[in-house]
């Protein structure tokens, strides 16, 4: 829901715009830490970091979502999941060129 509101409202000054995905990603990461094997969590701590990515330029939480996800897929060969990460790789491939 933060997300969403840090992406949705019109009238926010980037800055607080950046606090609001910041804190996005505070509580998406305490999620994929409670619930590894969930794949939503890591869906929303991508959206985040696409989301940082898109609006700053910031790359860093794509980078640790996509190692978080190969890190959980050694305890969680689920074949979506593993797509999941896959699909990410290739979003983030589209910000280095």
């Amino acid at each position: 829901m933060t997300l969403r509101r840090a992406l949705n409202n019109e009238g926010l000054m980037e800055e607080d715009r950046l606090a609001m995905l910041l804190e996005a990603e505070r509580i998406a990461r305490t999620c994929t830490t409670r619930w590894p094997h969930d794949r939503y969590h890591f869906r929303v701590l991508a959206d985040v970091g696409i989301a940082l990515a898109d609006r700053f330029g910031r790359l860093d939480v794509l980078d640790d979502t996509i190692a978080l996800m190969q890190a959980v897929e050694v305890d969680n060969p689920d074949p979506d999941f593993v797509r999941d990460r896959r699909d990410l790789e290739g979003t983030r491939r589209r910000y280095s060129t």
